[in-house]
């Protein structure tokens, strides 16, 4: 089920001035200015203002921060994908912004959970660093741990741990460890700088609590009275219990990237001057890369009322192609730009700002997941097709009403023309019936009063008149004499 369409959330935050900065009388260039502006304070700047979705001042708490952010971990709980990203040059605050973020995080997660008695929830975790375009599992050992594949059309790692989480301080351990373990370099600018993106993913699945439990799948009896394969496809070893109630699940992402920079002004003049190098320019291509993605999904997204096709350079770095599932539009994404308010790093500051107005040219529609089991598949099927056959037969018992229909018009006519031909011979019947009482009345005047020989018509009717009745059942008939003879007359009555 999708939601609306809606644009990537970004935000700014500007982070104090260090103590170095401050000792070097490092002059602030930028401040928030309302909700949503930000403005270089620089004389000469060519960009005044600009605009984001939040712009966070030095002195914001991380309970604010999270505040903002929070409606997209909530949207994980409800079946949505949801990634926040932290962006920035090397020392601008990402990572510490991110580990606040995560600690709040994981502790509204298990609160809200606890919150909804209805739904039961399975957490798994996982971490992951992405280092020279090498993917590492940062829940295993260095000395076990082995580049791992990354499937394309996935986005999937392959053999990467997902680890059960069942409480907020589980899922807690899980990201010191992970941190503990990420690679990290000294460089002029950060003592402790990632040279590496890291990647947690928690993913959450949940389901009705007090739907229908637990159901087995067993076999099928065939036509012929042998056993068949349950209708789900398992093989006989693998049926058992299968619970049939619909799975809701989400991947909640953080994805704390490696610091942009110059890589003259990161790298430190020793031995190994050649590896910060390797580093500085492997991350900063695959930030390119990040960038170009989002900025083909903006055109992509600016450009699909008109059919246009983009194309997405996902394959270019192991960053955007683990990053994919997220990337892809069905999911909520947040960024959090951070940024030095320092004028020495204005030019840095300037590329982050310029990353942070590609994100926010893309559009996505957050869709929620609803896995089904086999079990409620094969209901849902069966389902479907006793709907199916109740409609054929409402078809079938349509087309025969539809018969009947035309048979009662069929015999509701010759039953109309029967009662016409039985009214007919009723009338034939009484004109014979009519023609009988003539004669018969004819008849019995003869023999009783014959006319005068010389005559064959009688001058004058006899003194006393003579009727004949013929009763029969539509009436009565009369025969009487008048001045022109003998006629017959039905009564009234």
């Amino acid at each position: 089920m999708a939601s609306a369409r809606e644009h990537v959330w970004v935000s700014i935050r500007v982070r104090p001035l260090l103590e170095a900065e401050t000792a070097r009388q490092e002059e602030e260039c930028w401040e928030a200015s309302g909700s949503g502006l930000l403005r270089c304070t620089q004389h000469g700047a060519a960009n005044t203002a600009l605009s984001f979705d939040q712009v966070f001042p030095t002195d914001i708490s991380p309970d604010e921060l999270y505040a903002a952010c929070r409606e997209r971990v909530q949207s994980s709980l409800q079946g949505i994908n949801s990634t926040l990203f932290c962006y920035g040059q090397t020392g601008s605050g990402k990572t510490y912004t991110m580990r606040q973020l995560i600690s709040l995080a994981t502790a509204d997660i298990f609160d809200t959970i606890s919150n909804l008695p209805h739904r039961e929830f399975t957490l798994r975790a996982s971490a992951l660093e992405i280092y020279n375009e090498r993917v590492r599992d940062l829940l295993k050992n260095h000395s076990e741990n082995q580049d791992l594949e990354v499937q394309d059309t996935r986005g999937k790692v392959k053999d990467l741990t997902l680890q059960p989480i069942s409480s907020a301080a589980g899922l807690e351990q899980l990201v010191n460890i992970s941190c503990a373990r990420r690679t990290t370099r000294d460089t002029r600018i950060n003592v402790t700088s990632s040279r590496s993106h890291q990647v947690i993913q928690v993913h959450i699945e949940s389901r009705d609590a007090h739907a229908t439990s637990p159901t087995p799948i067993v076999e099928s009896p065939t036509r012929n009275g042998a056993t068949e394969e349950a209708e789900d496809g398992l093989a006989s070893s693998e049926r058992g219990l299968e619970d049939p109630r619909p799975v809701t699940s989400a991947v909640l992402t953080f994805v704390d990237l490696a610091g942009s920079e110059r890589v003259s002004s990161a790298a430190l003049e020793d031995s190994n001057q050649r590896t910060r190098l390797l580093e500085g320019s492997t991350i900063n291509k695959s930030l390119l890369t990040l960038g170009s993605v989002f900025r083909a999904l903006g055109d992509a997204s600016s450009s699909a009322s008109k059919g246009a096709t983009v194309y997405v350079a996902y394959r270019d770095s192991k960053l955007t192609r683990v990053l994919k599932p997220s990337l892809e539009g069905k999911g909520r994404l947040a960024v959090v730009c951070c940024i030095s308010p320092a004028a020495g790093a204005l030019d840095n500051t300037r590329s982050t700002l310029h990353f942070a107005e590609q994100a926010r040219r893309v559009a996505v529609v957050p869709t929620v997941n609803v896995t089904v089991t086999q079990a409620a598949e094969l209901r849902r099927l069966r389902a479907a097709n006793a709907a199916l056959q109740k409609q054929l037969d409402c078809k079938q018992f349509g087309r025969e009403v539809v018969e009947l229909r035309k048979s009662v018009a069929q015999l509701r006519k010759e039953v109309t023309s029967l009662g016409a031909e039985r009214d007919a011979a009723k009338e034939k019947v009484r004109e014979l019936e009519e023609e009988l009482a003539l004669s018969d009345a004819s008849s019995q005047y003869t023999d009783q009063d014959p006319p005068d020989a010389s005559s064959s018509i009688p001058t004058r009717p006899p003194s006393k008149a003579r009727e004949v009745l013929c009763a029969r059942r539509s009436g009565e008939v009369a025969l009487v004499w008048s001045e022109g003879g003998m006629s017959a007359r039905r009564r009234a009555g």
